[in-house]
């Protein structure tokens, strides 16, 4: 399997689990919300029957029953296609994706863009082979620089012819051939190449990376900003008990709490799209 492959068999898992870790999520809170609303079915039932409420009240409380019921079924089905997906990528074995938060899969967004960009620079394969190219190059230019300088030999030699006899040193100079002054400057042209290669992929990583991560820090600001909301006006309790005490109106009950839980699903899904962009970032590293 190439390394490229594995890339997006790897990118596609972590992505069917952080849906899944928000569909399980959903999951969790609409099932309180569907217990609540039964709850309030029954007590309507009760009360018409005692003639403390009115069948359109009662009626109200089915209709609103019904809603979250069907918002549940969506998501188990939606959670029934992610985890056969996920089968799929595992080569057919089934498995159990229970989780509801991304403890297990969440890496931690840098600060610095700089630093971040150094680390994962060193260990992107695109930028390593393009280096390697230019080394090569840079290696077979010595080379071929070094066949085109002139060889000097030097030797020691013994000539004996009567009546006269030599004996000494010899020397000699081989002049490369003009072919190698070729070689020279064609590795010149492929020496600039893989460097250009080099820059240009460099810098395409740079910027692809600096936007995925000014995507991921403003999704992580979104996310965080709707969870702090969330978390300070999670009334639910008391709603139901002013309803009970007939402090608001069915209706009221209603309009609130759909309220809520359209906001709980907003953050949901902020938190889920920052994971998203953050497994985005960290998988250029691969």
């Amino acid at each position: 399997m190439s390394l490229v492959k594995m890339k997006e068999i790897l990118l596609e898992a972590e992505s069917i689990c952080i849906d899944l870790v928000y569909n399980n999520a959903l999951h969790s809170e609409l099932s309180y919300h569907l217990s609540n609303a039964e709850k309030l079915v029954a007590a309507y039932e009760r009360k018409v029957e005692l003639g403390g409420a009115s069948v359109l009240e009662l009626n109200n409380a089915r209709l609103h029953r019904s809603t979250v019921k069907g918002q549940l079924m969506k998501v188990d089905l939606e959670r029934e296609k992610l985890l056969l997906g996920l089968q799929k990528l595992n080569g057919g074995e089934a498995l159990r994706f229970d989780a509801v938060d991304y403890s297990g899969l969440s890496y931690a967004l840098p600060g610095d863009f700089e630093t971040f960009f150094s680390e994962a620079s060193e260990a992107s394969p695109a930028i390593k082979y393009v280096s390697q190219q230019m080394e090569v190059s840079e290696r077979q230019l010595g080379v071929d620089r070094t066949a085109w300088l002139p060889d000097l030999t030097v030797g020691y030699m013994s000539e004996i012819a009567q009546p006269e006899a030599y004996r000494g040193l010899t020397f000699g100079v081989s002049i490369p051939l003009w072919s190698n002054s070729n070689k020279v400057r064609r590795s010149k042209v492929e020496l600039d190449a893989a460097r250009a290669r080099k820059e240009e992929t460099v810098q395409s990583f740079y910027y692809e990376m600096l936007r995925e991560f000014r995507q991921a820090r403003g999704l992580q600001s979104i996310a965080a900003d709707f969870r702090n909301a969330l978390d300070q006006s999670d009334n639910r309790d008391y709603l139901m008990k002013a309803e009970e005490q007939g402090e608001i109106s069915i209706i009221e009950y209603i309009t609130e709490i759909d309220l809520f839980y359209e906001n709980l699903e907003q953050t949901l899904e902020a938190e889920r799209d920052f994971q998203q962009s953050l497994a985005s970032l960290t998988s250029m590293m691969l």
